[in-house]
């Protein structure tokens, strides 16, 4: 008899510390959403309450954002009156036998009830990331992450509503599991289902905390580098295993304790995913002896392929499959999601409340139910032998609905380009074309199962498929992408050194592809280049895109003229401030305001200050010279020659190297001060805009002792 173990993702047990009491109390939770109408969705946020811990919230927030803007918005959810099967809202997960009460009863045995809220939204516009998430405080101690206890809570479900508005969320079907025992393989399944039918991933990720909502989210560090996210994500000697197509796991846990992870599940739709939702569960390993039950396909009642139970829409299916505990003594129940997991079937067990359990399933699925089922059964030993700790196992079994013959994924093309199509089913095979599209001889074949497309318009193939397993017919559409328009693009040419360059497409497109010297690229329209140097003195040229279709490049001649740069201001004679007698025009400033009519290469000095020359050179490009100067008869510190400000240009933070305490106001060209610092010799500079600033250093006093152009360059 073919024996299957089917092993895949633990979702979410939660269990707080053996006979303790601490005033934390969440242990695990998740958020999702169902779809309504148009934009409107509704939010349901379930947590998991430690019994022994404070109170849960009359409400709970939750925070919506996209990455289209920078827009925070939220939502107060609140109770609802009952939960899943018709129970009230709070009822204890069940985890222990009636002689053995939980801290939910009270009972001395960690205890934890579920307890749902929701609320329903609309959101304001679509975007391809939509992130839902919450924040509560407090998490419930735990033995593997690091500052842990007592953190904030956070979890969240992303949707992209541009290329799925209608999408609901996963949603998991099987319970939360309080306790495992030492040294005991345990085996378990969330039973995430998805109603829209979508393709599901699954991935162990780190528990995130947030300090408010909306707010940044950053991961909760393990404890100790024994513990990762592949195969210790608690202490199980390394035989943690996930099933990332099915959704279990199995473990084997060998110290006894509170151990914190999470859950992601990714919805994926024609291979693009469109939506995820996080559970964060927390799994209590205590001294028990439960060993778990082993369940077998009856392979005489269903044949598999691949390791998965396969079937067709429109043929009735059905399987059988045991459940055998080591323990003789032993008194076995069983629950599954046959109703979510398989709409419409049926299930019958015989032998319950015995070592050895029998259930058999039958449905008929339909053309709705094509793609991959999970369906999960849980199997606990209710003897209630001391101390009185029920440990469920749940098991996967995997069911693939064929669509009598299933084909290819629409897909796009460039016009010019061919796609290779594929179906699977059936023994023979006849391909044909819908009227409107390229004639049929645009296939390789038309007898084949993988044939290559060549149309040259958007065109319907249908594929007939008799015999084999399955038949019947299907369709795939090849969308044809005309080439995009050629841009016509254009330029601030010629730009000075140090000078920004604006690029110019010319056209509108749904996107775009530059490239230029010295590595450039990008993908906006009009993109700008600030602080131009010689290295970008070049061509630059731009595609249009459309659904990865490109046109032909056309190009842009940039020349990157040179700065002048004046040698140092010197002084001679008596006050005399010179520079190079090379340039075209000079300007003088004194403390950064234009002197007037000082407009040669030389000046006498009066006054004490920072004195600035900007010379233009043949091109019309400015260059600057600077030098703090005390006229002879004043008391000259000569502070301002000592006093470094670097790097220049910066990305991140600049220092100030100076002999005093200075101060600094960084201020945009047109002179609007955006930034003041007193006695400082760092400046955070990263939220600043890429782009040129003027920066101006003075003493405690308001004496000013330097400005200097300051260019931020991109984060």
């Amino acid at each position: 008899m073919f024996k299957i173990l089917y092993t895949s993702l633990l979702t979410m047990m939660m269990l707080a510390g053996y006979n303790a009491t601490y005033a934390s109390h969440i242990a695990g939770g998740e958020l999702n959403y169902t779809w309504l109408s148009d934009s409107t969705y509704q939010l349901t946020f379930k947590f998991y309450r430690d019994c022994s811990g404070i109170s849960q919230p009359n409400m709970v927030t939750v925070c919506y954002k996209s990455d289209c803007d920078s827009n925070i918005y939220n939502v107060d959810l609140v109770p609802m009156v009952t939960i899943a099967g018709g129970l009230l809202n709070g009822s204890p997960v069940n985890s222990s036998c009636p002689n053995y009460p939980t801290t939910c009863n009270g009972g001395m045995l960690p205890g934890y009830a579920e307890w749902w809220y929701t609320a329903v939204v609309t959101l304001p516009d679509r975007c391809s990331r939509w992130v839902f998430s919450t924040v509560m405080s407090a998490r419930n101690p735990d033995d593997n992450l690091q500052n842990a206890t007592g953190d904030y809570f956070y979890v969240e479900t992303t949707l992209n509503n541009i290329l799925a508005p209608s999408n609901n969320s996963v949603n998991f079907t099987v319970n939360p599991v309080p306790f495992v025992c030492d040294n005991q393989p345990f085996i378990y399944n969330n039973g995430s289902v998805d109603i829209d039918n979508d393709s599901l991933g699954y991935e162990v990720i780190q528990p995130k905390t947030s300090f408010y909502c909306g707010n940044s989210v950053t991961d909760i560090p393990f404890v100790s580098s024994i513990y990762n996210l592949y195969d210790n994500p608690m202490s199980c000697n390394n035989t943690f295993v996930l099933d990332t197509l099915t959704g279990e796991l199995h473990f084997t846990p060998n110290l006894i304790g509170s151990y914190t992870f999470a859950l992601r599940v990714t919805e994926y739709r024609n291979q693009v995913a469109i939506a995820s939702t996080m559970r964060d569960m927390q799994v209590h390993v205590i001294s028990c002896n439960a060993a778990a039950p082993m369940i077998q396909l009856d392979t005489t009642t269903v044949t598999l392929v691949n390791n998965k139970i396969q079937d067709c829409s429109g043929v009735p299916l059905h399987f059988c499959f045991s459940a055998k505990s080591a323990n003789p003594a032993a008194v076995l129940v069983a629950t599954d999601n046959h109703d979510l997991s398989a709409p419409g079937s049926s299930i019958t067990y015989s032998r319950l409340y015995t070592d050895s359990i029998y259930g058999c399933v039958s449905w008929l699925p339909s053309d709705s139910d094509v793609g991959l089922k999970i369906f999960t059964v849980t199997v606990a030993d209710s003897n209630c032998a001391a101390p009185g700790i029920i440990v469920p196992n749940t098991y996967s079994i995997p069911i693939y609905i064929l669509n009598g013959v299933t084909v290819s994924a629409d897909a796009n093309i460039c016009y010019g380009a061919s796609i290779a199509l594929s179906a699977v089913g059936g023994a023979s095979y006849a391909w044909s074309v819908l009227p409107g599209g390229a004639p049929v001889s645009s296939l390789s074949c038309t007898s084949c199962s993988s044939p290559v497309a060549s149309p040259t318009v958007t065109t319907t193939y249908t594929i007939t498929t008799q015999g084999g397993s399955c038949a019947g017919t299907d369709t795939v559409v090849v969308t044809v992408v005309p080439t995009p328009a050629t841009p016509t693009p254009s330029s601030n040419n010629p730009v000075c050194e140090y000078d920004s360059i604006l690029l110019f497409a010319g056209i509108s497109a749904p996107g775009y592809s530059w490239s230029g010297p010295a590595g450039f690229s990008d993908t906006v329209q009009n993109p700008v280049i600030y602080f131009a140097d010689v290295w970008s003195d070049g061509m630059y040229y731009v595609s249009a895109v459309d659904r990865n279709c490109y046109s032909q490049p056309d190009s842009v001649y940039v020349h990157v003229l040179d700065a002048p740069v004046p040698s140092a201001i010197t002084v001679s004679g008596i006050n005399i401030l010179s520079t190079d007698d090379t340039f075209s025009s000079y300007q003088w400033y004194l403390n950064d305001s234009i002197i007037v009519g000082a407009t040669a290469d030389t000046l006498i000095a009066f006054q004490e200050g920072y004195y600035t020359v900007q010379v233009t050179n043949e091109t019309g490009c400015i260059g600057l010279a600077t030098i703090w100067y005390i006229p002879e008869g004043v008391n000259n510190l000569n502070v301002a020659a000592r006093v470094n400000v670097y790097p220049n240009p910066a990305t991140t933070s600049i220092s100030i190297d100076a002999p005093i305490p200075v101060d600094i106001e960084i201020s945009d060209m047109a002179g609007i001060p955006l930034m003041h610092l007193k006695k400082t010799k760092q400046a955070d500079i990263s939220r600043l805009a890429a782009g040129v600033y003027l920066l101006k250093i003075t003493d405690a006093n308001g004496q000013l002792l330097k400005v200097e152009k300051l260019v931020k360059l991109g984060n």
